[in-house]
């Protein structure tokens, strides 16, 4: 009895042992995301509304305990805000421009481009004892103050100041448009609308910060003057899922909402989304009766 005692009280010393190596904390529980295997690297999730980072970091031979694990976890976050940068300056700000290009142009300052990486947060992490090193799963949000909402609008203000000033809107040229074959949709109800989702599903579409729409003549038809700025940094021009379903439910959407299938996508960097004629008369004739749009009760549905 005495040496079974013993053997269950040593499985349980190397049980307790074993769950010290490898311990998950989560920091923001927000983000519905599970930290595997992933390599270091950085990736955008649309749908999550965040540019998550992941990095690696070792405690130094000094730190002890706890010391140990928030010192490597320091250093963890540092080397995400600095990887941050590298992550989201290839984004598409607009549908001529990445957010690299518009401080080289001088668009916008290069200082406040750079500082919004401050942004990034932790979410979870997982502390690997026996090697002294940390996994860090971080997240750079794509809304609110300070994050890459506030330089959309930013962008979004000079784009309106230049639009002020010029009698006549650009029109994208055919040869800078991705078209696909036109295929009807049956709508869930008559109406009125309360928000607008837009089956984007086989375009390949990668958003932009600050999509726009446009007729299949290349005309914009909503997007530069219409769009608030304050909302556009607190939520984004529209919400994206990668699911159908699951985004015709979205309370972004309301009850009743419009249903449409871009033909396309336009622009230097494919940006903007393109509309038939009649999808475009459609969308403006149902936003003029409940103004779906001012609110940007928008939802894009991507691969």
């Amino acid at each position: 009895m005495r040496y079974a005692l013993l053997v269950v009280g040593t499985l349980f010393a190397l049980l307790a042992a074993s769950l010290t190596w490898a311990q998950t904390t989560v920091h923001d529980a927000g983000y519905k995301v599970v930290l595997g295997e992933e390599p270091p690297g950085v990736r955008v999730d649309w749908a999550n509304q965040a540019v998550f980072i992941i990095t690696q970091a070792k405690a130094p031979g000094n730190a002890m305990g706890r010391n140990a694990y928030r010192r490597a976890f320091d250093d963890a976050l540092a080397r995400a805000r600095k990887q941050a940068l590298a992550g989201f300056i290839e984004m598409k700000l607009t549908s001529y421009a990445t957010l690299k290009e518009a401080v080289v142009t001088n668009v916008l300052p290069e200082d406040t481009v750079k500082a919004v990486s401050k942004a990034v947060r932790p979410v979870v992490d997982r502390w690997d004892a026996p090697s002294r090193t940390i996994t860090l799963l971080s997240a750079l949000p794509l809304v609110g103050s300070g994050t890459l909402g506030e330089l959309a609008a930013r962008m979004l203000k000079i784009e309106q100041q230049m639009s002020a000033t010029n009698a006549v809107r650009p029109v994208i040229p055919r040869e800078r448009m991705t078209l696909r074959t036109i295929e009807p949709v049956a709508q869930i109800s008559d109406g009125p609308y309360t928000g607008l989702i837009l089956d984007c599903t086989g375009l390949h579409y990668t958003p932009a910060l600050l999509p726009k729409f446009v007729a299949e003549d290349g005309s914009e038809f909503w997007g530069t003057v219409k769009v608030n700025r304050l909302l556009v940094m607190e939520k984004g021009v529209a919400a994206y899922d990668t699911n159908f379903k699951n985004g015709l439910s979205s309370t972004r959407l309301g009850e009743t909402p419009l249903i449409i299938r871009p033909i396309g996508a336009a622009g230097k960097l494919h940006g903007d989304l393109v509309f038939t004629a009649d999808d475009a008369r459609l969308i403006m004739e149902q936003d003029a009766k409940t103004h779906f749009l001012d609110g940007l009760h928008i939802v894009i549905v991507i691969e």
